[in-house]
């Protein structure tokens, strides 16, 4: 390739060569970010996620979903109608300071075990959007396939443990 750019500087004077280098730059650039690109999608076809790894993935999604609802449920109320956001409910203990006390504890753990519940049900709703848009099984961070074995062990990870 250089000799021919050097031939052509030759040939033809140093306006031809100059687009001819020109073009050959242009091409080693397209072909430099090509390849990330080729290896991403190679690396999708060798772990395809087939049909029924994906059933079963739904499966323990849809079970993990209806349990943390339930959860979610016994500590807390839905706000305004939205399944994905709750608010502690208030324990009636008495009247009396000590009571109280036991009433205000009881709401604080409430509201902390609801925000962890709530991270979770999150997760597990946007792995089962994953599996509708066939998006499922991807690093949000990265774009790349996230392991088969970190997907079975827990279905609603949106990243791989090499990335996170």
């Amino acid at each position: 390739m250089a000799a021919a750019c050097i031939r052509l500087l030759i040939l033809k004077g140093a306006a031809s060569a100059a687009f001819f280098i020109g073009k050959f730059r242009d091409i080693i650039f397209y072909i430099s970010i090509s390849i990330p690109l080729i290896i991403k999608f190679i690396d999708m076809k060798e772990q395809k996620l087939d049909k029924k790894f994906l059933d079963e993935q739904k499966q323990e999604l849809e079970k993990e979903k209806a349990r943390l609802e339930e959860a979610l449920g016994k500590i807390g109320q839905e706000k305004s109608g939205n399944s994905n956001d709750y608010k502690a409910t208030y324990q009636e203990y008495g009247d009396d300071e000590e009571s109280n006390a036991a009433e205000y504890a009881q709401t604080e753990t409430n509201t902390s075990a609801l925000e962890q519940l709530e991270t979770e049900l999150q997760a597990v709703v946007l792995a089962l959007k994953g599996i509708k848009e066939g998006t499922y099984g991807i690093d949000v961070n990265t774009g790349k396939p996230i392991n088969k074995k970190r997907l079975k062990v827990y279905p609603a990870a949106q990243t791989d443990i090499d990335h996170e």
